[in-house]
């Protein structure tokens, strides 16, 4: 798993629509209907893209919403995995086979968390990727996913302590 930062999305914003646009941070908050500061604060990776901004933003850049959130929650998944409080999440235990007492994780338990962890990757109604950027933050995504299902069953496995 890589442990480099994640692209801020006010950053892709500025790279990839304004600067090739020759558009202003001031014109693109005024177009967007958005504040100045809020547009500034969002492409300095200082203010979150909510679901409102993603939506004004993929219909002025003409891409998903879903685009601007999934770069968000990348970069808010980043954080929190450095959190003080991140290595306290490695003491939840996966939910068990009801009544077992063994320890053991219950296979559909596990198929079900598979496929949501898949399914947050991958919104049902995804479009394919549109250029090889995105193909890769996609293929980035999906093998995070599969390491850290790996790694949750690998301590789910040891038992209890």
């Amino acid at each position: 798993m890589a442990d480099h930062i994640p692209e801020l999305p006010g950053q892709v914003f500025l790279r990839r629509f304004l600067e090739p646009n020759g558009i202003t941070q001031k014109e693109a908050a005024r177009r967007l209907g958005v504040s100045y500061p809020r547009m500034n604060e969002i492409v300095n990776g200082k203010r979150s893209v909510t679901p409102e901004t993603a939506l004004r933003l993929a219909r002025f850049t003409n891409t998903r919403p879903e685009m601007w959130l999934n770069l968000q929650q990348a970069i808010d998944l980043w954080r929190a995995r450095r959190a003080p409080g991140a290595a306290k999440i490695l003491e939840v235990r996966p939910a068990m086979r009801a009544g077992a007492g063994d320890g053991s994780v219950d296979p559909r338990a596990r198929a079900r968390a598979d496929r949501y962890r898949i399914a947050r990757v991958f919104p049902l109604g995804e479009e394919p990727p549109d250029s090889p950027d995105d193909a890769e933050s996609a293929a980035d995504r999906l093998a995070m996913v599969e390491e850290l299902t790996r790694l949750s069953w690998e301590l789910a496995s040891r038992g209890p302590r």
